[in-house]
């Protein structure tokens, strides 16, 4: 999606999904995603898997699952260059990244914020990351949220 595009996906279920990168939702140029009440179950990519935001992209995931998706690297949820992505009661479990980067990677000044969700089981293999990476000039607010059973660098 692209150039201010406004798109909003209510009870859908995204699944067994493959991409080179994007597989559930590839965005930017100012284009906004809304996901309600949907599922992400088992989508696969070379990298991010279920949102691939860039260039002043936002994102908002609500009321959803996310659960078994895959990505070969650079996450599951991937952020750059002033974009937003935002997760409320939403449940992320057991989501896998194989080599690089974390499962949710947020750069170059974007945001990331998660609010009432569960992220729980996760696993990234990459020694050099974890469940979250966020850079230097980019923001994280996360507000009552669990994180369970995730693991980074062991597999």
């Amino acid at each position: 999606m692209r150039r201010k595009s406004n798109v909003t996906v209510i009870d859908c279920l995204f699944t067994y999904n493959n991409a080179n990168k994007g597989a559930v939702v590839s965005v930017s140029d100012k284009a906004l995603v809304l996901i309600t009440n949907s599922s992400m179950i088992k989508n696969t990519a070379i990298g991010r898997t279920l949102v691939d935001a860039t260039d002043y992209a936002k994102v908002s995931v609500s009321n959803s699952l996310m659960q078994k998706n895959s990505a070969i690297r650079e996450g599951v949820v991937y952020a750059r260059n002033n974009s937003r992505v935002e997760f409320s009661n939403a449940y992320l479990s057991e989501n896998f990244v194989k080599y690089d980067n974390s499962m949710i990677n947020i750069i170059f000044s974007s945001t990331l914020l998660i609010s009432a969700c569960k992220v729980f089981n996760h696993s990234c293999s990459s020694k050099s990351s974890g469940i979250i990476t966020v850079d230097s000039e980019s923001k994280l607010s996360v507000n009552k949220s669990s994180f369970l059973n995730n693991s980074a660098g062991y597999l």
